[in-house]
């Protein structure tokens, strides 16, 4: 998952906030 600054800027704030659940989650996961 590998979006530029300008990609992030044009997303709507649910899908940014959505991503960045999904990245946190997945790297939580990967730890365990």
């Amino acid at each position: 998952l590998y979006l530029t600054y300008n990609q992030l800027k044009s997303l709507p704030p649910r899908v940014f906030d959505s991503l960045t659940k999904l990245t946190i989650l997945y790297l939580h996961s990967n730890q365990l």
